[in-house]
């Protein structure tokens, strides 16, 4: 799974984000996830995750199973 990551440290740039999803969500077809507890929620368990950053927005790329 690949994923727009929220998190509780979010940056001016996610913040922006959101802000224009609300408003414009025909453009913006996704937004900002928890990926970890929406997993665990769903019943998968997380094998990897990397972190990466992309033009000031922090994504999660997650390997996971049930």
């Amino acid at each position: 799974m690949v994923a727009l990551a929220k998190s509780e440290n979010e940056t001016l740039a996610v913040k922006i984000y959101e802000w224009l999803y609300q408003r414009l969500p025909f453009f913006l077809d996704c937004r900002p996830i928890y990926v970890n507890s929406l997993l665990d929620g769903a019943g998968y368990k997380v094998g990897m995750i990397e972190h990466v950053m992309a033009w000031a927005i922090p994504i999660d790329i997650v390997i996971a199973g049930k």
